[in-house]
């Protein structure tokens, strides 16, 4: 087990790193340090990919506030599940820096025989090359 924070790697260590919604369950901060991390870990020219929910799901703005567009969701398919930040896309670039941002796709599905609605950023981001 390790602490995506501080990832026991050296630098220019991988040539990719996955986020399927993990880094979305920390506070903003919390997560461009966390980008920030895995920038560090990433070869030259090496890829994220992440997958994050989006604000307007299902759970956005309901519940507890505890940080900039985070939550404690007490309705939808979050509910129960601990911080829940949801991402505008005007944050994306910001929330990833220094990564740069390759795409950004949006995938919008329904949960629970449709009572709820899901939104999520798909992100490819870079680290630049030494050149």
């Amino acid at each position: 087990m390790g602490d995506v924070s501080s990832l026991p790697y050296g630098d220019d260590f991988f040539d990719a790193v996955v986020d399927n919604e993990c880094i979305y369950a920390n506070l903003y901060d919390d997560a461009r340090r966390i980008y920030q991390e895995a920038h560090r870990v990433l070869k030259p020219s090496g890829k994220l990919f992440s997958k994050m929910f989006a604000s307007g799901s299902s759970g956005d703005g309901i519940g507890s506030k505890i940080g900039h567009n985070a939550w404690l969701a007490s309705e939808g398919p979050l509910r129960g599940k601990g911080v829940s930040r949801f991402t505008d896309e005007s944050e994306i670039k910001d929330l990833l820096s220094p990564l740069e941002v390759n795409s950004i796709d949006r995938v919008s599905r329904s949960d629970g025989n449709r009572s709820a609605n899901i939104i999520e950023w798909i992100v490819i981001a870079q680290k630049a090359d030494r050149n």
